[in-house]
This record gives C-alpha cells, sequence and structure tokens, in this order.
C-alpha cells in the first residue's frame, strides 16, 4: 500500500502545482486534480478574468467517467473533459477553465465540485478572489494628433503622445501598437518600458505620419494594460497629398 500512494503523490508533483498548504489527496479515488485552490487576486467589478486551468488526471489502469462539474459563487467554467458515458483513460488529463467575474466588491469565494465514478464524494477546488470599483489610472496627454497635410510616401515631423500612470498601483502593459500610415520611433520610451509602469511615472510614444495615398488617412494608438478602461486609445489623423 505505501508505494501505491507513493505512486499517486508523484503523479500529482509532476503536474507541477501542489503547495505544502494543500489538503491530503483522496486516495479512494484513482482521479486527482490540481490545483487544489485558485486565487484570482483583484478584478475589476463587472468585468471577467483571464481564465485559469484546473487539470483532471486519471492515474488507474481503465477509464474514469466524469460525471457532472458544478461551481459556486461568481465564478464560471467550461471543460474539454470527455461528456459520459465517455471517460479519461489512464495518465490522460483533461482541464477545467475557471473564470472570475465579480459581481460586487469586496472578497469573494466558491467551489469547483468534480463528480465522478471513482468516489462517492467530488474533487473539489476552491475559489477566491476580489472584486474592485478601481479602474485603470493610465492617462494620455491628448485624445487625439492630427499630423495635417503630408506628401505622399514623405515622412512627418514626429508628434509625441505621453502616457502616465496617476493612480496608486503599478501599471502592467501588454502591448502598444499603432494602425494605419503611422508609425512609432525608436526614441518612445513606452516602446521599452518592459511591462510595468510604476506609480507618478510616465513614458512617451513618437508618432510620425507616412501617406501611402491622396486623401484623408487615420489610425490609432492603442495602450494595453491590465486596467478595467483598456485599451486606452488616441485617434491618429492627417490627409496623404500630391
Amino acid at each position: 500500500m505505501t508505494a501505491r500512494l507513493s505512486s499517486r503523490r508523484i503523479g500529482v508533483l509532476v503536474l507541477g502545482m501542489v503547495t505544502s498548504a494543500a489538503p491530503a489527496q483522496d486516495f479512494r479515488s484513482s482521479l486527482i486534480r490540481a490545483p487544489y485552490s485558485i486565487s484570482f487576486g483583484e478584478v475589476t467589478v463587472g468585468k471577467t478574468s483571464d481564465p485559469q486551468t484546473i487539470t483532471v488526471l486519471n492515474t488507474a489502469n481503465s477509464g474514469g467517467q466524469i460525471n457532472k462539474i458544478t461551481v459556486t459563487g461568481d465564478f464560471t467554467q467550461t471543460t474539454n473533459c470527455p461528456t459520459p458515458p465517455a471517460s479519461v483513460a489512464q495518465n490522460e488529463t483533461c482541464g477545467v477553465d475557471v473564470t472570475f467575474r465579480p459581481m460586487a466588491a469586496g472578497p469573494a469565494s466558491g467551489t469547483v465540485s468534480i463528480f465522478h465514478d471513482r468516489s462517492p464524494d467530488p474533487l473539489t477546488v476552491s475559489l477566491t478572489g476580489s472584486g474592485t470599483l478601481n479602474v485603470s489610472s493610465v492617462k494620455a496627454s491628448s485624445s487625439s494628433l492630427n499630423f495635417g497635410e503630408q506628401d505622399v510616401g514623405m515622412m512627418s515631423m514626429p508628434q509625441t503622445i505621453t502616457m502616465s500612470n496617476a493612480g496608486k498601483k503599478t501599471i502592467l502593459v501588454s502591448a502598444v501598437n499603432l494602425d494605419g500610415d503611422f508609425t512609432m520611433m525608436t526614441n518612445s520610451t513606452c516602446e521599452s518600458i518592459e511591462g510595468t509602469l510604476a506609480p507618478g511615472s510616465s513614458c512617451t510614444v513618437v508618432v510620425t505620419f507616412t501617406p501611402l495615398e491622396v486623401g484623408k488617412r487615420e489610425g490609432s494608438l492603442k495602450f494595453t494594460d491590465d486596467g478595467a478602461d483598456s485599451p486606452q486609445t488616441v485617434a491618429l489623423t492627417g490627409i496623404g497629398k500630391q
């Protein structure tokens, strides 16, 4: 019996998600799950978090049938686990993706329950998170840039947008993108901030306009971060002339 229990514990460790605070595994079941708990941190009220995944592994030499998956609280789940009468084959896994969408400010909790044919009790995963009313504090120095008339194929003089973090929390920046006949110059500091914008700090996006055709040309600058109102957008316009 000792060797059998040890083997199953190794199976959980391979998934890489066991912590010292995890509850004891129910070894009456050949199905095991990881992690035992998920924390979503702070999420803005009414917004949906990125998904986090629960992995279910079958360690038995025959299939394990998952009968039903339920979730409570301000959480939802989707799964690629097989639908009965299909089952999870030996040493194979399936996943349950969970998201958090808080309906009110403050702490929230819930539980994912995975009912199956290997034990009278479901596998459970505890869920926690917190709803917040804070929105992004990233501010653009202007809501638009107008480059006026410019000869087709010729680059304009640069104009600069400053993006500032006026809040008290570090902002996680994932992308700074331009579209249309507009280009971000290499001396833009927003391009090299490597992911974060600290409280009270700012970065710049230096933009030029090179019209490809005659007439009105439009584009945008999109600053994508982890704020509720992301992405922040700056309208870009210009006119191409012969």
